[in-house]
């Protein structure tokens, strides 16, 4: 038989998992994340801890992604964010008795969350394109109570056609596209929700069909690892210079690029630019990032890893630190220079600010970094500038429509476009 402190360290984790668990809760709520009474109740009660061992509690229960799977250095799989996931689902509108389909199972826990919601009456199947991820995630969900979830071990590409159709389809990875068997398992009245890619910066948007087109219902930012596989996103990536670790990344489309002369302006004379606008990360990330990705044509992503963090090409606007230390700068890459956007050259970054004082970081002034001629940088700037006196639009209002790509259609001329292999994308802002 156990020892009396074989019982009370037990007691005791499981009083501090309760603790922390309704902590998260409450931080959800007043944080406005969480606001049904349906889904409120969902995830008190699903314990997140039961889909994450060997994970500390802190961690379990702080409203952060945690990476799960990790392959040559790159992570793989996640945990999504309490918070995302949360407002995920409120996007959702999950009722009694939904049929749903998850693409992406991670470690099974929004599936439990979402059979919880649907109910007894209610079905939810899982895809997971990783044989360990889906042998995990079920064994997850068996030992949660929630074995009734059918995970699947497949690429989410076609769908599943034999328990469609469906009323809810959600991707919890980050999706390039609507493929055709989507919609086709798509009831007439249902809602397809996913982490759409825009060049780089994802939205959460949730559609539903409207005439010929698919119409967003509402869109949030957000940010997933991108979706594995045969609809994998489109993307170049170019290595610049001798070693590795300096990158020049390039979604959805692919330019030719003269590495050689890109590594020799990053690692030439820089001059930094006054924008005038001040901005959080968060802005800058996604609404001043949406607006750069509907804007430019020749937008890219500069990357510095590991070592090469510590030469400071790569201006520390986004970006983590650990054992996978990593820097990320939106820019344009033109015919003679190449412009990031970068914290103020004179202050500490605004995330290596927060990390040492714990707060979220404050607003700062952006500006533009310039590599080679300065004409990259003025276009760069003049579309910061743009996108102030639009009133920083952002996720709030934005519309999105998707026609079959053989569909025509009419758009606004204050509308953008963005093509891709089966959908044509239109993005509008709506009055309020």
């Amino acid at each position: 038989m156990p020892s009396t402190d074989a019982y009370a360290t037990a007691a005791e984790l499981h009083l501090d998992a309760n603790i922390l668990h309704h902590a998260l809760i409450e931080k959800l709520e007043a944080n406005g994340h969480l606001k049904s009474p349906q889904i409120a109740a969902a995830f008190r009660a699903v314990p997140r801890q039961l889909f994450l061992p060997g994970v500390t509690l802190e961690r379990i229960y702080s409203d952060q992604a945690i990476p799960t799977k990790v392959e040559n250095e790159q992570v793989v799989s996640s945990s999504s964010q309490p918070g995302m996931m949360a407002i995920m689902l409120e996007q959702l509108d999950l009722r009694a008795g939904d049929n749903v389909l998850e693409i992406g199972a991670g470690t099974g826990y929004n599936a439990a969350l979402m059979a919880y919601l649907v109910g007894d009456g209610g079905r939810v199947t899982s895809l997971e394109i990783d044989p360990d991820l889906a042998k995990s995630a079920s064994n997850h969900l068996e030992e949660a109570g929630f074995g009734q979830v059918q995970v699947i071990g497949t690429d989410g590409v076609n769908g599943y056609e034999a328990n469609g159709p469906y009323d809810r389809i959600i991707l919890t990875v980050g999706g390039w596209d609507i493929l055709p068997d989507w919609i086709s398992q798509l009831k007439p009245d249902g809602r397809i929700l996913l982490p759409l890619s825009i060049n780089g910066p994802q939205i959460s948007a949730v559609f539903r069909r409207q005439g010929d087109c698919l119409t967003t219902v509402s869109t949030a930012p957000c940010g997933f690892m991108r979706m594995r596989g045969q609809s994998e996103e489109p993307q170049s990536s170019f290595q610049l210079g001798p070693e590795p670790g300096l990158l020049l990344e390039i979604n959805g489309m692919h330019p030719d690029v003269d590495v050689e002369a890109a590594y020799r302006w990053l690692t030439g004379p820089a001059q930094n630019y006054q924008t005038g606008v001040r901005v959080t990360v968060r802005e800058a990330w996604s609404s001043l990032g949406l607006w750069h990705a509907l804007h430019e044509s020749y937008r890219c992503f500069l990357v510095a890893q590991h070592a090469v963090v510590d030469r400071e090409i790569v201006p520390y606007l986004f970006g983590g630190d650990g054992d996978a230390r990593v820097r990320v700068a939106m820019a344009h890459v033109g015919q003679q220079g190449i412009a990031a956007l970068a914290p103020p050259p004179d202050q500490p970054a605004p995330l290596a600010r927060a990390a040492v004082t714990g707060q979220p970081p404050p607003p700062f002034e952006i500006y533009v970094r310039s590599f080679g001629h300065r004409s990259a940088a003025e276009r760069l700037l003049s579309l910061v500038r743009s996108w102030e006196q639009a009133g920083r639009p952002g996720t709030e209002g934005l519309r999105v429509r998707a026609y079959p790509a053989e569909v025509g259609f009419q758009h606004d001329a204050g509308s953008f476009l963005i093509r891709k292999t089966w959908h044509v994308f239109v993005f509008d802002w709506l009055a309020p």
